[in-house]
């Protein structure tokens, strides 16, 4: 049966209903997402930046979610409305165990939604995805890690390094470290500290640092990479100034050898004693 025909679309890429059967479709070519009515009425329902493939997904409340791949990669929510309020797009770096304002999304393909709407799912490439809508008041998080996962360190200089964990409930935290090696400590609270010796240059160790908040716990690697002290060269040497002659009875200079004067003192006498 041909419900409707929408001229203004040159390829439809998606659809889902709502609770009263109402069909939405997106535009492959545009972004917009159209709303046909069980009667066949046709009407623009929202215009987004995300032309390309999409996945559509109604929850309970009738909030719409929108997925998109190739072109733009985002996922938004839509309000019945027709409000379209980004939630993830591709431009921000990625992450896991993060807050969703710095996730990032590429290739999002199909999408499902739970019954209240605080639950995302979609996949992307090799990955299974979620995005909880949590209310820390209510709802319970768990704490993410904000530290880089690698750090640099030299040969038998002091290395410092402090673990950043941010917990959405305000829960206190604890936080232990796995695979510690020989040459560091770690505090007991956030932080590492040590120098490695001659035998751990050129070499990586891999550790593992663990959040908990009570209920719930997370882990990160961290790799550190010790590096070859830089050899200090050696001091130029200072050149030896040269003794300078002395000028004595003994030596040479403007003044004449007391043994040639009286050298000339002997030969003088015997040639006055041969004349």
């Amino acid at each position: 049966t041909a419900i409707a025909s929408i001229s203004e679309l040159s390829a439809i890429s998606s659809l889902c209903l709502d609770s009263n059967d109402d069909i939405y479709v997106t535009s492959y070519e545009s972004g917009d997402i159209y709303k046909v009515s069980s009667n066949g009425d046709v009407s623009l329902f929202a215009s987004t930046p995300y032309p390309g493939f999409g996945f559509l997904q109604f929850d309970e409340t009738n909030n719409l979610f929108y997925a998109t791949v190739f072109s733009g990669s985002a996922i938004v929510s839509i309000a019945m409305d027709g409000t379209v309020t980004e939630i993830i797009d591709s431009n921000p770096t990625g992450t896991q165990d993060g807050p969703v304002d710095i996730a990032s999304v590429q290739n999002a393909i199909g999408i499902a939604v739970s019954d209240n709407g605080n639950e995302v799912y979609f996949a992307s490439n090799t990955q299974l995805r979620r995005v909880l809508f949590a209310d820390p008041s209510v709802d319970q998080v768990r704490p993410y890690f904000t530290n880089s996962v690698s750090a640099s360190a030299e040969e038998s200089a002091d290395f410092n390094f402090s673990f950043v964990v941010t917990d959405p409930n305000n829960d206190p935290l604890t936080i232990t470290v796995d695979n510690v090696p020989a040459w560091l400590t770690f505090d007991g609270i956030d932080s590492l500290s040590g120098a490695p010796a001659s035998a751990d240059a050129n070499m990586s160790f891999r550790l593992v640092a663990n959040a908990s908040d009570g209920i719930d716990s997370v882990s990160q690697p961290l790799t550190i990479t010790v590096s070859a002290a830089t050899p200090t060269p050696a001091p130029t040497p200072t050149p030896t100034p040269s003794t300078p002659v002395s000028n004595d009875d003994n030596g040479g200079g403007g003044a004449i050898p007391v043994w040639l004067l009286l050298l000339i003192v002997v030969g003088h006498y015997y040639r006055t004693r041969k004349q």
